[in-house]
């Protein structure tokens, strides 16, 4: 018969043992391991797709990656997007969505990127946010794209100029006045007028001329 010390040993270890059944079954305490047939769990299989997918270091293949997502994959691709640090992924994941989503510029898709534009837990994420609603090509996004510009934050204001010369690429210089003809705020105003001085051509750096050489 096994001692009084051997059974609180054995109930000290039960303790410990994660995930279990408190009732015995047949076999012993421990669950026996079940596969899942992914067919019958299809938003499980697009996450795990989605994962393989959007988890790519090597420039080299993240367009051919991410050419792959498509709208049914939008839903999915929101979540990743939205989930923040205590849900554990990689950051890279997260940012690749963000940017992803630039694709697929529906209504839905247009308030996340501007909630995470705005409240996004760090500069990263916000300015990942904001380049993302630059690559809509979206005039709505402006006046999100000009708030990053009311930060303390140096890299978040290069993002903000970066996706401002983005989208103005795509809407051109006098979309960008537009916008601006109602803004106070004198730090956009700056900061703006950089920006719309490089896409005009005015705020481009003079070529210095080469002084002569020697052997000229």
């Amino acid at each position: 018969m096994a001692s009084t010390r051997q059974k609180q040993q054995r109930a000290n270890k039960a303790k410990f043992k994660l995930n279990e059944p408190s009732k015995k079954i047949p076999g012993d305490l421990m669950r026996k391991s079940v596969r899942v047939d992914l067919k019958r769990k299809p938003e499980i299989a697009r996450r795990m797709r989605l994962n393989q997918l959007l988890l790519i270091h090597d420039p080299e293949n993240v367009e051919k990656n991410l050419a792959q997502i498509e709208a049914d994959d939008l839903p999915v691709l929101q979540r990743i997007a939205t989930e923040g640090p205590l849900s554990g992924n990689e950051p890279i994941l997260r940012r690749n969505a963000i940017a992803v989503l630039s694709q697929f510029p529906t209504p839905e898709t247009l308030n996340i990127l501007t909630d995470l534009a705005r409240y996004g837990e760090d500069v990263y994420v916000r300015g990942a946010a904001l380049t993302a609603l630059a690559d809509t090509g979206v005039a709505l996004a402006l006046p999100v794209i000009t708030e990053g510009f009311t930060t303390k934050e140096p890299v978040e204001i290069n993002r903000a100029k970066e996706a401002l010369r983005r989208i103005g690429a795509s809407l051109g210089g006098g979309r960008i006045r537009e916008a601006l003809v109602k803004e106070r705020r004198e730090t956009v105003r700056s900061h703006a007028k950089v920006v719309l001085n490089e896409l005009e051509g005015k705020g481009r750096p003079k070529r210095r001329r080469r002084r002569p050489t020697a052997e000229d």
